[in-house]
């Protein structure tokens, strides 16, 4: 009854999904057929998040969003994490391109333990005013068995989450600052979350309070 995993398409799909960014090389051959060897590995040893930010592209970053999301846009920007002591823990999170009616703003973080899946989705360490976010999180520190209940009470999550939300905000500057241009054109998908993180918590409205921009009336 387990004759699915003979499959090729069963075992690509498992693969694609548990082994994606192993750190050891994984070849599906499913024949003796030369015509049905892979040359290449199936899963990619030096994920864009183990990289230095400065050794990636824009391109490199879009291309890993919409291969780990399926997605076909763009996202609107994205903040590279390589967090030392006390933390420990690298990822890449992206801010989505939005709907314009909102219908579906719930994001998705994958959580990975030296490279290797853990879960698909872990939204406890995000502050709740930043759910929209996308992105993968590789953190050694935290137990291959997490929990729910560990994550909602684990002061590691948490100061985490406090450290994600400083690298928004100061993202949010550095565009504001840097890309002003870019910035007023993303804005309008930005401005929601920024307003609600702004009344959520009181030192992301302090980092980023000069960069809200209030439209002029007549």
């Amino acid at each position: 009854e387990e004759s699915e995993f003979l499959n090729r398409s069963k075992l690509a799909e498992i693969l694609d999904k548990y082994c994606s960014f192993m750190p050891t090389e994984i070849y599906l051959n499913c024949s003796d057929d030369a015509e049905d060897k892979e040359d290449k590995p199936v899963n990619d040893t030096q994920p864009l998040w183990q990289k230095n930010s400065t050794d990636c592209t824009e391109v490199d970053y879009e291309d890993f969003y919409k291969k780990v999301f399926h997605e076909y846009r763009d996202p609107l920007f994205h903040i590279h994490i390589n967090a030392d002591y006390p933390l420990n823990f690298k990822g890449i999170l992206y801010f989505p391109k939005l709907n314009e009616n909102y219908d579906n703003i719930e994001g998705q973080v994958k959580l990975y333990y030296n490279q290797v899946f853990v879960s698909d989705n872990i939204k406890e360490v995000l502050p709740d005013y930043l759910l929209m976010l996308k992105g993968v999180i590789d953190c050694p520190e935290l137990p291959l068995n997490v929990s729910r209940s560990y994550m909602q009470n684990s002061q590691y999550v948490k100061r985490m989450a406090t450290h994600i939300s400083k690298k928004v905000a100061d993202k949010v500057n550095s565009l504001f600052t840097t890309e002003r241009e870019r910035f007023e054109k993303m804005w309008s998908d930005m401005k929601l979350f920024c307003e609600f993180a702004c009344m959520r918590d009181q030192k992301f409205f302090d980092k980023v309070k000069n960069a809200m921009l209030l439209e002029l009336t007549d």
